[in-house]
């Protein structure tokens, strides 16, 4: 029985080396609070990447507008937009409308409600996002 407990531990014959629970235990800790911080660094910048890709988009709409216009020599009349996905000479301006990635939505509205999607005025053809208030940032969604 000499040498089979050493400095309080029991060991085996061969002096076989292993991970302690408490070892275990505290690196498991470690990578919970790197994983804390991870998912943190990244739920904090979701709202901001919502806010660019709705910003694109709009842009993305816009220029549809534009280039219906320089190839009709008016906007479209609807408050839908379709005709920029096909125009009556099968011209294709834009794939399809893009979402508004705030809520999301590609709905068009011809009355700002709030409700999401996007807001088309036919009178002005000025197109933005159909939200009310202020972004995560601090920004009108009317100044988008």
């Amino acid at each position: 029985m000499r040498g089979v407990f050493r400095g309080g531990r029991a060991r085996s014959g061969r002096g076989a080396a292993g991970v302690t629970l408490i070892e275990l235990i505290f690196v498991i800790v470690i990578i919970g609070i790197l994983a804390t911080i991870v998912v943190s660094k990244y739920s904090s910048n979701l709202p901001k990447a919502k806010i660019a890709a709705t910003k694109q988009n709009l842009q993305e709409l816009r220029t549809a507008l534009e280039l219906y216009f320089a190839e009709n020599g008016a906007y479209p009349t609807a408050s839908t937009l379709v005709e920029l996905t096909s125009d009556a000479n099968s011209k294709v301006f834009i794939r399809k409308i893009p979402q508004e990635r705030i809520t999301p939505s590609t709905a068009i509205a011809n009355s700002l409600t709030g409700a999401g999607g996007w807001y088309y005025n036919s009178s002005t053809n000025a197109v933005q996002p159909n939200l009310s208030g202020n972004d995560a940032e601090g920004d009108a969604y009317s100044g988008y």
